[in-house]
């Protein structure tokens, strides 16, 4: 992967930064979630929520399939349920999660 000084990408570079860019795996889980599929998994969902700059915390033994996406930065959370038996997420579970991440900038 090739990293570039802000100046660098907003000059001549510019190409390369949008190809390989520093934020290509943002505009890519981005671009999914916007699409709302019916087959995004709860792994993707963790891998999208840390490509954003989120660590992923349960609460102790007692949370069960609860889980909560923390980003210090920012002073965001999320709180989701992992699915079970299925690990695909359900419709309504995918609009609160676009929602939330517009709703912050995120995507």
């Amino acid at each position: 992967m090739y990293f570039f000084n802000k100046l660098q990408c907003a000059t001549k570079f510019s190409y390369i930064c949008s190809i390989k860019g520093l934020n290509g795996n943002k505009r890519k889980a981005g671009r999914k979630v916007k699409k709302q599929p019916k087959d995004f998994t709860f792994d993707e969902l963790i891998r999208l929520f840390q490509v954003l700059g989120f660590e992923i915390s349960q609460k102790g033994k007692t949370s069960g399939s609860r889980v909560e996406f923390v980003n210090p930065e920012k002073g965001l959370s999320f709180g989701a349920h992992k699915p079970h038996p299925a690990s695909a997420i359900k419709a309504c579970a995918m609009k609160q999660i676009l929602e939330f991440l517009t709703l912050n900038k995120l995507i």
